[in-house]
């Protein structure tokens, strides 16, 4: 899985892409750990180009949720994918996760119209264990 952090704004966007992996899942609590650590209040979390998800990543969603109400913040999601949403609503988390078409509808919703993108400008790879490790 890869992550892309974009700024608009007060808004951090974390765009994820790829297929759900150990490594990657980690890479997202860390995300989302950092970008609140470092005083973010506003949080996207966008699943348009995954192609796949576990309860991991349900789990992490739910992490970083509570992390953001603890400084009275809000993260929401953009673009899930179909399956992913329809588990989430499943499961009775939709009460804790607003869900939106695509950045631009989310950025909206913070009152950041427009939003023109600012940060990362790169997609970020999860740090993977070297294949000689351990030999």
């Amino acid at each position: 899985m890869r992550i892309e952090r974009k700024t608009a704004g007060s808004v951090t966007i974390l765009a994820c892409a790829g297929t759900l992996d150990d490594y990657g899942m980690r890479a997202l609590g860390e995300k989302t750990g950092a970008v609140v650590g470092a005083g973010c209040h506003r949080l996207v979390v966008n699943f348009g180009e995954m192609n796949s998800f576990n309860s991991t990543l349900l789990a992490n969603l739910i992490t970083a949720s509570h992390r953001m109400k603890a400084v009275a913040g809000e993260l929401v999601v953009a673009a899930a994918p179909s399956p992913l949403q329809k588990t989430i609503e499943t499961l009775g988390l939709n009460k804790m996760f607003k869900f939106f078409p695509d950045d631009r509808a989310a950025l909206a919703y913070f009152g950041e119209e427009g939003g023109d993108f600012t940060g990362s400008g790169g997609w970020l790879e999860p740090p993977r264990p070297s294949d000689s490790a351990g030999a």
